[in-house]
């Protein structure tokens, strides 16, 4: 029941700013057109950033992984 109402509420204030579910698939296709028409330039800066990203946050998750992974010594 609440979730309904998250529902309803959340659709009201959407349309309240002008959202509407036209409005917000037009602006989505909008979005990936700019992106297409930036060229795959756009998409080869965002990839350098995701395995920029991925040069830190990996290696930093794989070592805590293997830290937790140890078998606890039950003295």
């Amino acid at each position: 029941m609440v979730r309904r109402f998250l529902l309803i509420l959340v659709g009201v204030l959407l349309s309240f700013v002008g959202i509407t579910p036209r409005n917000f698939f037009r602006v989505l296709d909008d979005f990936a057109r700019h992106i297409y028409d930036l060229g795959f330039g756009a998409v080869e800066w965002l990839f350098d950033y995701l395995v920029l990203g991925a040069m830190l946050v990996v290696p930093i998750w794989l070592l805590i992984r293997l830290l937790r992974a140890r078998p606890k010594d039950d003295a």
